[in-house]
């Protein structure tokens, strides 16, 4: 199945998937240290292209979007995948938000987003509530953190 001609190993998606798994598998890669090195795999189903490209159509790839994984302790799966645009995908660890110690998860922040707009919850309620600091729900609110979401 590995030699299945899918005609699309000149596209975007196709470059996603190859690097995804150099990344992870190719010890001479310059990033495997930061994800094989970590013991960052991609998952069994995603060896094949077809069935990776069949999982990205399904679950909302355009090109122009970067695959994330949710927990970036975790590998490669279709439970821990998301797409988002490249430019928050590469900029996650600079922002301080992504990180693997992060609190929250996106159902959070969208959870904080419709309390504080729908009023009587204030910005330091909030912060208790989710286990983070005011400043933080400030960011957030303002999607100055999370503004992909």
């Amino acid at each position: 199945m590995s030699n299945l001609k899918h005609g699309m190993s000149r596209t975007k998606i196709y470059m996603v998937w190859k690097e995804m798994r150099a990344r992870c598998e190719r010890t001479t890669h310059k990033q495997y240290k930061s994800y094989g090195g970590r013991g960052i795999t991609v998952c069994d189903g995603w060896s094949s292209f077809v069935e990776f490209n069949t999982w990205a159509m399904a679950n909302g790839y355009v090109e122009g979007l970067s695959i994330d994984r949710v927990d970036n302790d975790k590998g490669y799966h279709p439970d821990n995948c998301e797409w988002i645009h490249g430019a928050v995908n590469s900029s996650k660890d600079k922002l301080g938000e992504f990180n693997s110690n992060s609190k929250l998860s996106s159902a959070d922040v969208l959870g904080m987003r419709r309390l504080y707009a729908a009023g009587g919850t204030s910005q330091s309620k909030l912060a208790e509530a989710f286990g983070v600091g005011r400043r933080q729900v400030t960011k957030i609110i303002n999607k100055k953190q999370w503004g992909h979401i």
